[in-house]
């Protein structure tokens, strides 16, 4: 069980504040450990409620597009990586500086 004080870390990440919640998961502040890079990273659970079979797929959609479109475009949030646990699904993205993108469209 990991304490409260302890941070939250994935791969070369550690988490921190939440930056968002949405239908499908939670997006939290990250920084690589060794750059201080940040970033934003979705959680998305593959287990539980919202995890049915279309769900599952429209994630993988997501990812799949976003690894095909987001490269060097400077209007499209990068995808920087990609990490599984055995629970829940992590992309690794650049920070939309002008914080959550959907209200804009």
């Amino acid at each position: 069980m990991r304490r409260a004080d302890t941070p939250l870390t994935i791969g070369d990440y550690e988490l921190s504040e939440v930056l968002g919640t949405g239908s499908f998961g939670t997006v939290r502040l990250g920084q690589q450990r060794d750059t201080g890079k940040r970033v934003a990273v979705k959680i998305l659970d593959k287990e539980g409620s919202t995890a049915d079979e279309h769900s599952l797929r429209r994630i993988s959609a997501e990812i799949s597009t976003m690894e095909r479109i987001s490269r060097g475009c400077p209007f499209i949030v990068q995808l920087y990586e990609v990490l599984l646990s055995s629970s829940s699904i992590f992309l690794v993205m650049e920070i939309a500086s002008c914080g959550e993108l959907f209200p804009r469209m």
